[in-house]
């Protein structure tokens, strides 16, 4: 493995960029990336820039790098953007700029179908961005399922053959609210009544020969993003997986995107798995090497990632956020940040580095 030295010099280049891209006016305001950004925040957009960069702050350990009273009024910000209680569409978080460009319109239909999925990721990201700085929403996560045939007919009706990604990643929102109900709010009893069901669920969509969670035949790439997903809410929970050496090998065998999303999630399914077995440990570090070096990659002159290893995203949610620059950008610096520090702990270097795993 090539030398370190980039990768200790990172929570000081990374803490200047994010500094480059914040609004000097408004400490809790991110643009998308510095140079070819198309997004600007403002009062009422930019939940999620905003989140992100607060994440990035507390990965690389620089929270105590912003005065109380900038933190407070980050914090008061993403807050901000929650619903009150008693709106018939519950308290989730709302950039209501970004959903109207998606093409939002007022119509329940579309936005049971397209917004309240964006709205339920955003709400967990703001949520977990929250949760690191030490703050929670407002209110609690009002508008989920709260019964056994509520979340029955929720869990039934996701895409479990066409996009088990996106199944997962909303069994995974779901199980993460009732959590932030009940460790913030005292809403145990509903935590207590609908785990176990959850749970018994995803135990009979599990495909016992991979270890993950689909129907029908997805690629293989859906199949290690919808194990990543679903292994978030074990990890918060708890709960062992039941065939990790499975995951192992079914992310050892994989060829996958090089864009931080995918990055991310196979990193995470093999270090989660890690904790529970030792299966495959030296082709795990060797993968975990190649993929740092792969990383590298993504690092751009300005000091952070890049979502794509030449280039800044240049959408969010299907949103033009940037020119695609060759430039770092906060949706690639958030998750590299994040795989950087698993492959940390895989690797035994990031107690020097003091990175840190974020809530999420």
């Amino acid at each position: 493995m090539d030398s370190l030295n980039w990768v200790y010099d990172l929570p000081d280049s990374i803490w200047n960029w994010l500094l480059s891209i914040r609004d000097e006016q408004h400490p809790g305001w991110f643009r998308f990336c510095r140079t070819g950004a198309l997004f600007q925040p403002s009062s009422n957009k930019g939940l999620g820039t905003s989140s992100m960069a607060l994440k990035v702050c507390f990965q690389i350990n620089s929270l105590s790098k912003v005065n109380d009273t900038d933190l407070q009024n980050w914090v008061e910000y993403i807050q901000s953007f929650q619903r009150e209680p008693g709106n018939r569409r519950g308290t989730f978080f709302e950039d209501k700029w970004l959903l109207r460009a998606t093409g939002w319109k007022a119509r329940l239909d579309r936005w049971i179908r397209k917004d309240l999925s964006i709205q339920r990721a955003e709400t967990r990201q703001a949520c977990a961005a929250l949760l690191s700085a030490g703050a929670t929403p407002r209110f609690p996560i009002l508008g989920i399922p709260d019964s056994v045939r509520q979340v029955d007919k929720y869990l039934s009706g996701l895409p479990w053959s066409s996009d088990p990604w996106g199944a997962s990643s909303h069994v995974s929102h779901l199980v993460f609210f009732l959590k932030l109900n009940a460790d913030c709010f005292g809403h145990k009893a509903a935590y207590e009544e609908l785990l176990p069901f959850i749970f018994q669920r995803l135990d009979s969509l599990q495909d016992r020969e991979t270890g993950s969670w689909f129907a029908g035949s997805p690629p293989e790439p859906q199949k290690i993003n919808s194990a990543m997903k679903i292994l978030l809410a074990y990890d918060l929970v708890g709960r062992p997986p039941e065939y990790p050496e499975r995951l192992i090998d079914l992310c050892l065998r994989a060829i996958t995107d090089d864009d931080a999303c995918h990055s991310v999630d196979i990193i995470y399914v093999l270090y989660f798995c890690n904790k529970w077995t030792s299966h495959r440990i030296d082709d795990i570090k060797s993968f975990a090497e190649e993929k740092l070096e792969l990383i590298k990659k993504h690092f751009k002159s300005d000091g952070a990632f890049s979502f794509y290893p030449d280039r800044a995203g240049d959408t969010y949610y299907g949103v033009r956020m940037s020119r695609a620059n060759p430039e770092s950008d906060i949706h690639g610096t958030h998750l590299l940040v994040w795989a950087l520090t698993m492959i940390g702990e895989l690797l035994g270097f990031n107690k020097e580095l003091g990175w840190k795993i974020p809530v999420t």
